[in-house]
């Protein structure tokens, strides 16, 4: 048992000082670690084969608790006397090599610079003034006209979406943003927890063992557009919600299909909020639409445990340096909009008309 111990420590301050990397060598793990050894971890990843259409993750939630308990059962009927200290320090040895593997694999992302950070420098705000607003209402309404002829908005039967097409819009809108896209194109698949996903509030997770972006086939239809492309970014190597976020917003909006566009503009006016001067100017089957997706959002059932899952990953956020929590989610909205209006949108014109 003392060689467990030994490693049970070792792995915890190997996480330690990865979760607590000093600010100011962050260039250096930006340079080293985002340029070189994630990009290898990516290659690495993608090569793992998949069983069929769904991801391998799908059965890693199964298989691991599986796994665990077959070894503490063996664990038990081994060593009559001290099989519940074993146990215990088995448990101890599990956790702290996964948490490790989580922090090595991806979780060191959250110690780089982030995009959100990048654009500030660059001058964009993160304030909204009249004229983004303005933007925003023309370019809603814009895509609501296009979409409300041949959808219905308010449908709640799933719409399949190709596990491709994330990984297309992605890389295109990163390209015409001058930012580096993953060396390696992953597929954005519904999880056969979808069921679990739904019960738990959870409308995607991104594996960090596997490097499988999934999202809940459960959730409002025009959500998940959105949402396969916030969980690619995580693939990309943003980290913080909030820059997943914002490649997601670049994604769906510079992309040429009206629905995804539509999925984009409907969970970033969900996230600000609709000001009440501002919401008469907004097509009444966008308005309708985004009061089905809140009804949607409040008849579906939830398990009690939920809110403990949600306040415990608050803490896991708050442990990888993210200060804000939850609150992290509603921070890339702003400057995602803000950053397209002013920069990217502007760059697509004058490229369409050169």
């Amino acid at each position: 048992m003392r060689w467990r111990l030994i490693l049970i420590l070792l792995f915890s301050l190997a996480s330690a000082v990865l979760i607590n990397w000093p600010e100011n060598w962050q260039p250096l793990l930006d340079e080293y670690y985002g340029g070189y050894l994630y990009p290898l971890i990516q290659r690495g990843l993608a090569a793992i084969p998949a069983p069929g259409r769904f991801p391998l993750v799908d059965i890693l939630w199964l298989a691991i608790p599986l796994l665990l308990i077959v070894r503490l059962l063996f664990i038990a009927r081994k060593h009559a006397i001290l099989r519940i200290g074993r146990m215990i320090v088995e448990c101890g040895l599990w956790a702290s090599a996964g948490l490790l593997m989580v922090m090595l694999l991806w979780g060191v992302n959250y110690q780089r610079p982030t995009l959100k950070e990048h654009l500030l420098n660059q001058g964009f705000a993160t304030t909204l003034a009249e004229g983004h607003w303005q933007f925003a209402v023309a370019q809603t309404n814009e895509v609501t006209a296009r979409l409300a002829g041949e959808y219905d908005l308010c449908s709640t039967q799933p719409h399949a979406i190709h596990p491709a097409r994330p990984a297309a819009f992605a890389h295109s809108a990163m390209a015409q943003a001058r930012l580096t896209p993953p060396p390696v194109s992953r597929n954005v698949n519904a999880s056969r927890w979808s069921y679990v996903y739904q019960r738990l509030r959870v409308a995607g997770f991104y594996s960090a063992l596997t490097g499988e972006p999934t999202y809940s086939d459960r959730m409002y239809p025009y959500a998940i557009p959105f949402v396969a492309l916030h969980e690619y970014a995580h693939w990309a190597g943003y980290a913080p919600e909030y820059d997943a976020d914002i490649i997601g917003y670049w994604s769906a909006w510079l992309s040429p299909d009206p629905l995804w566009q539509y999925s984009a503009w409907l969970m970033w006016w969900a996230d600000v909020g609709v000001p009440r001067e501002l919401a008469a100017q907004l097509d009444s089957e966008f308005r309708k639409g985004l009061l089905c997706l809140q009804d949607y959002n409040r008849n579906q059932q939830r398990w009690d445990i939920n809110k403990l899952a949600w306040k415990t990953y608050e803490q896991g956020l708050k442990a990888q340096g993210v200060t804000q929590g939850l609150a992290a989610y509603g921070e890339g909205e702003a400057i995602a909009l803000t950053s397209y209006q002013d920069w990217l949108f502007k760059a697509r014109n004058r490229a369409a008309h050169q």
